[in-house]
């Protein structure tokens, strides 16, 4: 049994009146901060946003606490700086960190802080080394200071079940997975007007125009395909890539990704044989030295059945089977992760391949996302490494 006491604390004081709720992480409440930091700190991941929210894992981890508690005792509260020596853990939003005065870091040491980036993937040294040197110029320990990054826990595995079921049930008859096995193969078996879907998020990645590009110089671009929306356009060519991005969208599929409105009108997922799917890491992540990268990209397709092929570094392939998951060799052999190769079986895609086969693994995958046994393990993988 793992018995922690986990205390949350804030270094934030003044926030804005305007309460956002990001349905992305679940309905994750966020507010701007209204103050100053503390640390003049250089480095960008210091300066990403000034916007207040409970930490990720924390804010998923109480959603699963009805079920994780049925089999050990996890507590979870929000702090004063005066009450961390009671608690086993404290974590901290990591973008909070540089609002921490000097006297909150003298006050922490000793204690095993963890500063919550974990829907991210970036090096810990990264995250955290002009931060210690700070604290170290002021002969604070900082030995016990560390990250939670996507290496640490399966965030995305995990934000999408709750997205997509009710996880206070988790682990009795009441349980409930959004789209049932029945619902997935009737999906499976109705005619296809359309081979696959590929939602390639933002253009930063280069890849994903270079895809775009090639099903436009292949006359395939009359899939569903989406990418990025203006805002967040890369300043190079910004006028070309406008135009793509407003070409190339799909008004149906924010309802869909995000299992909106009409939680059984799944127009892109009927219509379309297979995923594309534009993983962050692949071809490499500034500052992410990790072998594996798994996000929601992966794990949404598998939460309508549908098949996939990915562009993702080539240890996203045992990581998924490690857990449990099939992969389409059907449609391109998933270890053979060279752009040119994937664009091909995407390009000469015959729908012949599908075969019941192709439905045992999608129904497959979908009930192991909702594992109970995996999303146990998953949590006492995370919480094990902090039992003292």
């Amino acid at each position: 049994m793992i018995e922690l006491k986990i205390g949350v604390f804030s270094p934030v004081s003044n926030l804005s009146n305007d309460v956002k709720k990001n349905q992305f992480y679940g309905g994750r409440e966020v507010r701007t901060i209204e103050q100053e930091p503390n640390l003049h700190l250089k480095g960008y991941h210091y300066n990403r946003h000034a916007l207040h929210y409970e930490p990720n894992t924390i804010f998923l981890l109480k959603k699963y606490l009805p079920f994780i508690n049925k089999y050990h005792r996890i507590s979870i509260n929000k702090i004063l700086i005066d009450h961390v020596s009671s608690c086993d853990i404290i974590v901290i939003e990591y973008t909070q960190l540089r609002y921490l005065t000097i006297e909150h870091c003298k006050a922490l040491q000793g204690s095993v802080v963890l500063f919550d980036d974990v829907d991210e993937a970036y090096d810990s040294d990264i995250l955290l080394n002009e931060f210690k040197e700070v604290l170290n110029d002021h002969g604070i320990d900082t030995s016990n200071f560390g990250v939670i990054h996507n290496q640490d826990l399966n965030f995305w595995l995990l934000n999408r079940v709750d997205a997509t079921s009710n996880v206070g049930y988790l682990g009795t008859d009441d349980f409930r997975k959004v789209y049932s096995d029945k619902h997935i193969t009737a999906q499976f078996n109705k005619e296809k007007s359309k081979n696959f879907i590929a939602c390639l998020g933002t253009p930063h990645r280069q890849y994903r125009m270079d895809f775009l590009n090639y099903c436009i110089d292949n006359n395939i671009d009359d899939n569903y395909i989406s990418i990025g929306d203006a805002p967040m356009l890369t300043p190079n060519n910004v006028d070309h890539i406008k135009d793509l991005a407003e070409k190339y969208t799909l008004t149906e599929y924010p309802h869909e990704y995000f299992y909106d409105m009409n939680r059984w009108k799944t127009t892109v997922y009927n219509n379309s044989y297979f995923t594309v799917i534009p993983e962050t890491a692949y071809g490499g992540k500034e500052n992410c030295t990790f072998d594996y990268l798994v996000t929601e990209k992966t794990y949404t397709p598998m939460i309508y059945g549908h098949p996939f092929v990915h562009f993702a570094p080539v240890g996203n392939c045992d990581y998924l089977k490690g857990l449990g998951f099939e992969l389409f060799d059907e449609i391109h052999d998933p270890y053979d992760n060279q752009f040119n190769s994937i664009c091909s079986s995407v390009h000469n895609f015959d729908s012949d391949c599908i075969t019941d086969a192709t439905l045992e693994k999608c129904i497959h995958n979908s009930n192991n996302l909702y594992n109970k046994d995996i999303i146990l393990q998953e949590w006492e993988q995370f919480l094990g490494k902090f039992l003292t």
